[in-house]
């Protein structure tokens, strides 16, 4: 890699590694201020299902909240693991562990987290839809399974990155293979 590429990536790296780190510190902060919020007045939560007409602030209780709550922190758990990661391999490429496995393991390991967010995302909707209406009468509970394009889009590009990550992988290892031949 010629020296200018490898100081651009390095300090490319270095901004995005602190992107990774502001973006765990925002995202832990708004799910501790959320969950905060919603314990302390479980009605509250209804205001984050605003097209939901099933889910009435009143009915809810803080036991249902904070099942809720404890529902979607393997999200939030993925999400920090897969930026943090990130962090790692960009740290590893300021290093000038470029062609590494190492790199390779990490954004796998990124992908991997970031493709089990996406798909507990969908299903952690689908619970705490479930957790926040079953003191609903009968008939007006639910259990909504919404796939979308913003749960399909995460999919793909976690997909891709876990995909990279192997290519990656192959390619360290073949430059491994190469180098020992000199």
């Amino acid at each position: 890699m010629a020296a200018d590429a490898l100081e651009e990536l390095k300090r490319l790296s270095r901004l995005m590694q602190w992107t990774c780190l502001i973006a765990i510190a925002a995202v832990l902060v708004a799910v501790t201020y959320s969950a905060v919020e919603v314990v302390i007045n479980p009605g509250a939560v209804a205001g984050y299902f605003d097209g939901n007409a099933a889910i009435h602030g009143d009915r809810i209780t803080r036991t249902q909240v904070v099942l809720a709550v404890a529902v979607n922190l393997l999200t939030i758990a993925l999400v920090c693991r897969a930026l943090f990661a990130l962090w790692q391999m960009f740290g590893a490429f300021r290093a000038g562990h470029v062609l590494h496995r190492r790199t390779g393991r990490l954004i796998r390991s990124a992908g991997t987290n970031f493709l089990g967010a996406a798909v507990w995302g969908i299903v952690a909707n689908t619970l705490t839809v479930l957790i926040l209406t079953i003191n609903n009468a009968p008939g007006e509970r639910q259990l909504n399974l919404n796939l979308s394009t913003d749960q399909l889009f995460p999919l793909l590009m976690a997909g891709t990155l876990f995909a990279i990550g192997h290519v990656l992988s192959v390619a360290a290892a073949i430059d491994e293979e190469n180098r020992a031949f000199v």
